[in-house]
């Protein structure tokens, strides 16, 4: 399979499953038995920031994953977790240097995740505005 065709896939999955949360907050927000058109906007608003919102978070933690922000903490509980190793002679990386040069190609950050989260952020900034025209149309009347 090919890089554009795997990259394709990637950010098909991301933007497939914010889609799926934010259908999922869309129910929960009753958007499918609103009475009218503001209540609709509203729900809809709503569940589009909570699932770009929950992407957008996912992808920046493993930005900050990937940049190394955590390493000293999952170092050290990898050598907690190795004291209690069958093995004594196993006591996984002894420095943060070896730690890092060990994870440093394995890591990767997932833009996919990143680039869904803002587009859902944006069409729920566009709701919003729709909302606020509507409701200054309404007040005016």
């Amino acid at each position: 399979m090919n890089s554009k065709k795997r990259l394709a896939i990637r950010y098909s999955a991301a933007f497939l499953v914010t889609a799926a949360v934010t259908v999922l907050f869309a129910i929960w927000q009753g958007a499918f038995e609103a009475d009218g058109n503001p209540e609709l906007l509203l729900a809809l608003c709503n569940a589009f920031f909570a699932g770009g919102a929950l992407a957008l978070l996912a992808g920046l933690v493993t930005l900050l994953i990937k940049a190394g922000i955590f390493d000293t903490l999952l170092l050290s509980f990898g050598q907690i977790a190795s004291t209690f190793k069958k093995d004594p002679e196993y006591r996984g990386d002894r420095s943060l240097y070896d730690y890092r040069e060990k994870k440093k190609n394995k890591r990767r950050c997932f833009w996919e995740l990143i680039a869904a989260g803002a587009l859902f952020i944006l069409v729920a900034v566009i709701l919003n505005i729709a909302l606020t025209r509507i409701n200054e149309v309404r007040t005016v009347f």
